[in-house]
């Protein structure tokens, strides 16, 4: 063992092969003030994201585990890249802290990542203590940027049959992640006016208040598709799918979850285009791989209505069938939880239910108590698929904030999620 990035229980495989690529350093750097101590222990430096393991303890020894530091990244220039985006570091904790920050949420390019970088972590109070601990990192990415290979495409593009165009633009393979560039354009009609009903939490309502508003939501997303990467061995290396998807559904494999995966929209005559980063664990080696696109996911607008009498649900389940979309729910074993104080009540019923064809999702669940005012329905179930591949549903759907037992009410949902089965393949030489 040369690293604790190989030893941590926070770290990932992408971590670790990048200590074998020879991207970690060993830092030992120890401010004290206070009575605490901030130790820097390793920095792990690749093309796609900045790693530290670090130390923060008292005068025992005991580990504080409440803490930020605040960090910058500085180039040449004295321009920090963290700016934008905050730039505090909060770490998971095994037996010492990581903290990471992923770079390719940042620069949209190896090529554009500088080569010399200043690392700034400092923070003024910890513990309730206020003091100083300051560090600067120096960090060379020369190395990094050497050890990352990349694979551009160039016309490499697929129009689905429901209007959505993919543009494969370019997939990055560093030691310690793997990166998919891509752009999706769909035409405007593709926008969908959804009435969403939700509760907004600001200084004016600090307990929270319902509003019902229009939002124009995209029915198409480039988060919204399921492709794979496969090995000459046909072996899935990675593969992405919905993020929403219950993990009875999804395909998932090999994703690492950065904050950002889209750029804003930019209006061409052929629609809107929106830039995508999809990243995975790290790819090794030279070999040929294929990315196959599987399926698309569409929004579609819902608007059924099914009415309860909710003291009658124990006595007898109350069953519904969506005639647009061919989903049947069933709604059981209504709870009553009275408010306190300024604490408002709160229904929950059980709801079981099987999707339409190919609908994997219901979103937007609200529903109208007897004196026609709408509140917002929280949701939560879990998802399988049944031997004719339809997605079976069980679990909860809870309704917050009602002043007191509801009478009757009207359970509805806005939109629900379409798979559509598609083809498309792309080969890709890693050189």
């Amino acid at each position: 063992v040369n690293s604790l990035f190989q030893i941590e229980k926070d770290s990932d495989s992408g971590m670790k092969n990048a200590v074998n690529k020879g991207l970690v350093q060993q830092l030992e750097q120890k401010v004290t003030d206070q009575g605490i101590t901030v130790e820097l222990k390793e920095l792990l430096a690749d093309s796609m994201r900045i790693a530290v393991i670090y130390d923060v303890y008292d005068e025992s020894g005991k580990k504080i585990e409440d803490h930020i530091l605040n960090a910058k990244l500085i180039d040449q220039n004295g321009k920090d890249w963290f700016e934008d985006d905050g730039g505090d570091n909060s770490g998971s904790h095994g037996e010492f802290f990581i903290t990471e920050r992923f770079l390719n949420e940042i620069f949209e390019s190896t090529e554009a990542t500088p080569d010399q970088l200043t690392l700034h972590l400092e923070q003024t109070e910890i513990a309730d203590k206020t003091g100083k601990w300051s560090f600067e990192v120096p960090i060379d990415m020369k190395k990094a940027k050497e050890a990352t290979k990349k694979v551009a495409f160039k016309d490499t593009v697929f129009q689905s049959p429901q209007g959505l165009g993919i543009e494969l633009k370019n997939i990055e393979f560093s030691p310690s992640a793997t990166r998919v560039m891509l752009d999706t354009t769909f035409p405007k009609s593709a926008y969908l006016e959804v009435e969403r009903t939700s509760i907004l939490y600001d200084r004016k309502n600090p307990q929270g208040a319902i509003i019902t508003e229009k939002e124009r939501d995209p029915a198409f997303s480039g988060e919204n598709m399921m492709y794979e990467i496969t090995n000459e061995k046909g072996e899935i290396v990675a593969a992405w799918d919905m993020k929403s998807l219950d993990d009875e559904l999804d395909n998932k494999e090999n994703v690492l979850f950065t904050p950002r995966t889209e750029e804003e929209a930019e209006e061409r005559p052929e629609g809107d285009v929106l830039n995508w980063w999809h990243t995975f664990g790290p790819i090794q080696g030279e070999q040929k791989l294929k990315l196959e696109l599987k399926k698309i996911y569409e929004k579609k607008l819902a608007s059924p209505k099914f009415d309860l009498v909710p003291t009658e649900l124990d006595k007898k389940a109350a069953t519904f069938k969506d005639e647009t979309t061919g989903s049947t729910f069933t709604f059981s074993s209504f709870a009553w939880e009275p408010g306190n104080g300024e604490d408002l009540g709160e229904a929950v019923m059980t709801i079981e239910g099987t999707l339409g064809k190919d609908i994997v999702e219901n979103h937007d669940w609200s529903v109208k108590d007897e004196n026609g005012k709408t509140y917002p329905a929280s949701v939560s179930t879990e998802s399988t698929r049944d031997k004719d591949g339809r997605v079976q549903i069980k679990g909860e759907i809870s309704i917050p904030r009602l002043k007191q037992q509801p009478k009757k009410l009207t359970v509805s949902y806005a939109t629900y999620m379409v798979e559509h089965d598609v083809k498309w393949e792309v080969p890709i030489e890693i050189k």
